[in-house]
């Protein structure tokens, strides 16, 4: 487990995906792959400092177990980014899912230390598997992040 958060760390959730990929009805299961950065990240420890960083990974990290389902995977990458594994899943559900909890992030207020608050914002990334290897298919799923990023922010893309 990631010591932060909580959630499962990369090289465990890497290993579950990579359990699910490999797994023998694998084939005929709907598996999406949704990758999660935390927008101006940067910005939160540079003004707020490292501590209150660490409150908005571990709040976010909390948010995310709270509002997905209890059998998705749901990991901290690195740094301000996640992956959460979703499957039996439509891609279409899985949007709606997700942009639902967008809006529900950004009107969400976090209490950081000495009383202060915060609103962030996340970028998300969303691929459905069409049976390519565990590397291309997060490779898929951060390209979509990284378009949303591009495309303002506060965004899901699929």
């Amino acid at each position: 487990l990631d010591g932060l958060t909580e959630l499962y760390n990369r090289e465990t959730a890497d290993g579950m995906l990579t359990k699910l990929l490999d797994s023998s009805d694998s084939a005929s299961k709907e598996i999406i792959a949704i990758m999660i950065d935390i927008d101006f990240f940067k910005n939160v420890n540079d003004k707020y400092g490292h501590l209150n960083g660490d409150i908005v990974l571990k709040t976010f990290a909390k948010f995310l177990m709270e509002s997905l389902r209890k059998e998705d995977v749901i990991g901290r990458y690195g740094g301000e980014e996640f992956i959460v594994i979703m499957t039996d899943i439509t891609i279409h559900d899985a949007v709606e899912i997700i942009n639902r909890m967008r809006i529900e992030l950004s009107n969400m207020e976090m209490q950081l230390s000495k009383g202060q608050s915060l609103k962030i914002t996340a970028s998300f990334g969303i691929v459905r598997w069409n049976g390519e290897d565990i590397i291309d298919f997060v490779r898929k799923a951060d390209d979509m992040l990284y378009k949303a990023k591009e495309n303002g922010k506060n965004r899901v893309e699929h």
